[in-house]
């Protein structure tokens, strides 16, 4: 019988750096030790807060750190915002280590260490990287041995992730060694989907957590929001003791009048912070920090704050009005009582369709409880292909239309209807 490795055991030099600050390991960080060392693509759902990165880094780095020929890994994010919170978290750890961590995204290019061990980026900024003629970069791409994608379930379904696919097949053909793909995200159903879309060649290795938090919703309806809105939030702080509280809306003009009526009479007033996508960098780095540091206070956001991005422990989620779809909901509503066995969060009804609003929450409360989510449907776009035919041509200056068609096998037919239409 094979002898069974303890995690310290299986992690020599990664176990400390990762998980010091963690009591004990969850089942996830020990079930994915093996198959990420054994080079298996792996995908894994667990909840908010349960530790996913450091169950798929801690094995990965080790990999990294241990493998014969030269190994870097590529870490793909959706957001700039995600890409900056895993640098301040995970840089510090890199240089414990001895390891060179990069970032490139529209926000700029943090490669001051020629040849970074591990790479975080966007796709886009990937694209532009397959194309670039810079010798560093070209000996890194040359040694991705594993790609990582954060937030998965973000990418599946629409031609930002058909533009991913892509990516990850062109950067697949061009590596020395075989690729390895691991993908995380807290709301995706099976690992099906992800084989499919990757064009993996073998069924991964897939992990779901099992445990889940309770959902301890309140159904709020606002008729007047000028003169209820500010008595809700105060109630918040006073009966519920809620000090910490992240409020998500469905638009930015909506979170702009939020904060204009809360920083006005709340007892939040003097606490009150804004995240939506078009901040800047060091706009949003501030506002995160600030939040996150903070022991009172309220920030509004859209979209923005459903990822990854640590922003600390809070005591409540609001919903003002129902998000787009049930995985909205479960990232939305998993920000929330990150360390209880338990999420408390309002849905707030308000305006016109305040009756509607109830019972799109309330469906969405019921998928959530059994995990129901919504069935990924992908129509191909000749845009996308349209596009990376142009970056192969920018990475190359010059390709022939066999290599185009041995790239692209499985879109013969497309690229012949492509070529037509641009030799018109």
């Amino acid at each position: 019988m094979p002898r069974i490795f303890t995690p310290l055991e299986s992690l020599p030099n990664t176990y400390r750096a990762f998980f010091s600050g963690f009591a004990s390991l969850t089942t996830a960080q020990k079930q994915l030790i093996q198959p990420i060392l054994d080079g298996r693509d792996v995908v894994l759902q667990a909840g908010t807060g349960s530790g996913k990165t450091e169950a798929v880094l801690a094995p990965a780095t080790e990999k990294l750190m241990t493998h014969k020929a030269p190994f870097t890994i590529v870490y793909i994010v959706p957001t700039r915002a995600l890409s900056l919170d895993m640098t301040r978290r995970m840089k510090p750890i890199y240089k414990k280590l001895g390891l060179k961590l990069g970032m490139r995204t529209g926000d700029g290019k943090h490669l001051r260490d020629a040849k970074p061990d591990l790479l975080i980026m966007t796709p886009e900024s990937l694209d532009v990287l397959l194309g670039s003629q810079n010798q560093d970069n070209k000996y890194f791409l040359k040694r991705v041995g594993m790609m990582i994608i954060d937030e998965v379930h973000v990418f599946l379904g629409d031609n930002r992730g058909r533009q991913l696919s892509y990516l990850h097949h062109r950067l697949a053909m061009q590596a020395e060694a075989r690729l390895q793909t691991v993908a995380l995200s807290a709301t995706i159903d099976n690992a099906e989907d992800i084989m499919r879309f990757f064009n993996l060649r073998e069924p991964p290795f897939f992990y779901k957590q099992s445990v889940a938090r309770k959902l301890q919703p309140c159904w709020v309806h606002i008729e007047d929001e000028e003169q209820e809105l500010t008595l809700f939030f105060d109630d918040l702080y006073h009966r519920s003791g809620c000090k910490k509280l992240l409020v998500f809306a469905n638009s930015r003009k909506k979170c702009e009048q939020l904060v204009d009526m809360l920083s006005q009479e709340s007892v939040f007033s003097q606490h009150v912070f804004l995240h939506y996508s078009n901040l800047s960098t060091q706009e949003r780095k501030c506002i995160e920090a600030s939040f996150r540091e903070g022991k009172v206070g309220i920030c509004i956001a859209t979209s923005t704050l459903e990822l990854g991005i640590d922003i600390g422990d809070i005591d409540g989620i609001v919903l003002m009005g129902p998000p787009p779809s049930t995985m909205a909901f479960l990232q939305r509503i998993g920000r929330g009582n990150r360390r209880s066995q338990h999420i408390n969060f309002w849905g707030i009804c308000y305006g016109q369709d305040a009756e509607r609003q109830l019972i799109r929450f309330l469906a969405f409360f019921e998928l959530a409880k059994e995990h129901q989510l919504e069935k990924f449907c992908y129509t191909e776009n000749d845009s996308v292909l349209f596009q990376q035919i142009l970056s192969c041509l920018y990475a190359k200056k010059v390709v022939s239309i066999d290599s185009l068609h041995l790239l692209f096998k499985k879109k013969s037919e497309d690229l012949s209807r492509i070529f037509h239409h641009m030799g018109r």
